[in-house]
């Protein structure tokens, strides 16, 4: 926003000194501002660029800026053709201008024409080799090309290229989930949960990848687990009766008329309530990964690690096409992959 209001500071102060001598500062200040200002109306930005286009005494690059404006303007109409005219008359005045090939690259994009697409990404790359747009564009565009091979290869290398950019194993992770090849995937989607933790989606996708390579799912801090801090069975018992809501303590299970808290003492059934607690934080933990959610998830794991294995075959889990996802929520990968997130937000 700030780099956009500059802009167009700079464009009004130029055009200004121009036109002066042609125009009334007035109405040129009003067309400049119409032109490239966001909030104008597509149609009048059109309109006030044309009027500004019309004037012949105009350096290239003031001239090109009008013509980009326009072209944006025709794009909030749908108005691609006329977008593309645009923006080659920019390019025509200032060939080394990034943002039109960006923009270049993303109407043809949009308009299916992916080989030209990915001509005008590799023209902003020429231009800025590590110019992020254009990066990410282009492996979007060799997949719009089916170029899959290649597309791997060229994340593969940028993430050589730069080691710390999380976005770009989490886009070859989603490529290859795409392709259903899990395994690889995850691993892809590990290291960009090891680069931002903090983003909720790369851990969301990292986890339910992982759901779907169950046994080749890659551990994700197999380093750090060993230094866990384990609660005895006895303790998770008791601070999860102690957590629990007087609501749920009160509410008797229909099929036992025990309460949760009653169930949590004996171990032999304490997997009902432990089972249910895991799945809740489980879920609630890939939605907003707090530190109270991940305190739930460690704690309602270790109460399943205390209790029988029962729970795999509990009825709570099948429900219709939702039993083979719980049961691959209740997996061994996903639970210590899981209580490994948990406990890098505690950490």
């Amino acid at each position: 926003m700030l780099a956009r209001v500059i802009a167009i500071g700079v464009l009004i102060v130029v055009a200004a000194v121009v036109y002066l001598p042609h125009r009334e500062q007035a109405a040129v200040l009003a067309n400049v501002g119409t032109c490239v200002d966001a909030s104008s109306a597509p149609s009048e930005a059109i309109e006030a660029c044309g009027v500004l286009l019309s004037e012949p005494e105009q350096e290239d690059a003031i001239r090109s800026r009008f013509h980009y404006y326009q072209a944006l303007g025709h794009f909030e109409l749908q108005q691609y053709n006329l977008v593309l005219v645009g923006l080659e008359d920019a390019l025509a005045l200032t060939p080394r201008d990034i943002r039109v090939w960006r923009w270049k690259s993303h109407v043809l994009q949009h308009m299916e024409r992916f080989d030209e697409a990915l001509q005008a990404a590799d023209s902003a790359l020429t231009i800025d080799p590590s110019d992020q747009y254009s990066l990410k564009k282009r492996g979007g565009l060799l997949q719009d090309l089916g170029r899959l091979d290649e597309a791997e290869a060229y994340y593969t290398q940028l993430a050589l290229d730069d080691p710390e950019a999380a976005w770009v194993p989490y886009r070859l992770g989603a490529m290859l989930h795409q392709q259903k090849r899990y395994a690889r995937a995850a691993s892809a989607y590990g290291s960009a949960v090891k680069l931002d933790p903090e983003d909720i989606r790369i851990r969301r996708s990292f986890i339910e990848t992982c759901m779907q390579a169950r046994a080749d799912c890659p551990p994700l801090f197999p380093e750090a687990r060993s230094e866990r801090p384990t609660l005895s069975c006895a303790d998770a018992r008791r601070l999860a009766i102690e957590t629990m809501s007087d609501q749920n303590k009160s509410a008797g299970h229909p099929e036992s008329g025990r309460s949760d808290a009653d169930l949590l003492i004996a171990p032999e059934t304490a997997w009902v309530a432990a089972s249910a607690g895991y799945l809740i934080a489980a879920m609630a933990f890939q939605a907003e990964p707090t530190r109270e959610v991940a305190e739930g998830v460690i704690l309602y794991d270790r109460l399943l690690t205390c209790s029988d294995d029962s729970y795999r075959e509990s009825p709570l889990f099948d429900v219709g096409d939702a039993h083979a996802e719980m049961q691959r929520l209740f997996g061994p990968e996903v639970r210590e992959n899981l209580l490994d997130l948990a406990h890098a937000t505690l950490d």
